[in-house]
């Protein structure tokens, strides 16, 4: 696995104690008169597991290069939310009274779920995936960013893909999560400032692993896309992108979620 410099820096100044277990993970020093308490909301199961996973990684990795001083003074409270805005949110209040400090998150709907919990209670948080910028003043200032926000990461995308593509788009985007639902306005609003630049046809899908109507689409336009953009969620982008190809979309492909 290679180490995210950006996201090792911060869990480096936010982690100094953590165990491995599934689901809640508890520990400290119980002799210690002062602890600061902070809990880490991942989800290590279901579709954003794929983020979860590597995150819990990522703060382990984080963990062992760390040398850090009154470490036992530290509780740690790792909890699985499994993909669950229901499981995300009892895992947020669960935890809000007892800690200091949040932080986790893979995405902005899950952010935007146990944000407001940590903000009632004036705990910070740190989001280490999501990414929509608005959720700063959806959810006020307890909330902080690690990533780079969608605006940012989209506008770039918009940048090198015509550079590298050309000025015509088919865009395609997931509508079942905010993150997609956000990205790909981003990048039309800037591959639009660009100039030159048309949006032959702009469709959603609703979740799933094949699009394969929608690559059916793309080839009954009467004027073929330079490239395709494709918002889409980790889980299964790859067979996203196959059904494409099956349906016989050959364009180059732009899936650039530079947060990843």
């Amino acid at each position: 696995m290679t180490a995210n410099p950006k996201l090792l820096k911060t869990l480096l100044l936010i982690v100094i104690l953590a165990t491995e277990i599934p689901g809640a993970v508890l520990a400290h020093d119980r002799e210690e008169e002062r602890t600061t308490l902070m809990a880490v909301l991942l989800d290590l199961e279901g579709g954003q597991a794929t983020l979860g996973r590597p995150a819990m990684n990522g703060f382990n990795l984080a963990l062992q290069h760390a040398k850090f001083k009154n470490a036992s003074r530290i509780f740690t409270a790792f909890l699985d939310t499994k993909t669950d805005p229901a499981i995300t949110l009892s895992a947020a209040k669960s935890v809000s009274r007892k800690v200091s400090a949040a932080t986790g998150c893979t995405d902005n709907d899950a952010a935007l779920t146990a944000g407001p919990v940590f903000q009632k209670r004036k705990i910070p948080f740190l989001a280490i995936v999501a990414t929509d910028p608005s959720l700063l003043t959806v959810i006020a200032n307890r909330m902080f960013l690690t990533p780079f926000g969608d605006n940012t990461q989209a506008a770039a995308a918009a940048e090198l893909a015509k550079k590298e593509f050309g000025s015509t788009v088919a865009i395609l985007f997931d509508n079942t999560a905010d993150y997609t639902r956000t990205l790909y306005q981003y990048f039309r609003t800037r591959f639009a400032e660009l100039g030159g630049g048309d949006a032959l046809l702009t469709m959603d899908y609703a979740g799933g692993c094949s699009i394969a109507s929608l690559g059916e689409q793309i080839l009954r336009l009467l004027s073929r896309p330079a490239f395709v953009y494709l918002a889409g969620l980790p889980d299964c982008i790859g067979e996203v992108v196959a059904s494409l190809r099956t349906a016989g979309v050959d364009q180059p492909i732009a899936k650039i979620p530079m947060r990843r």
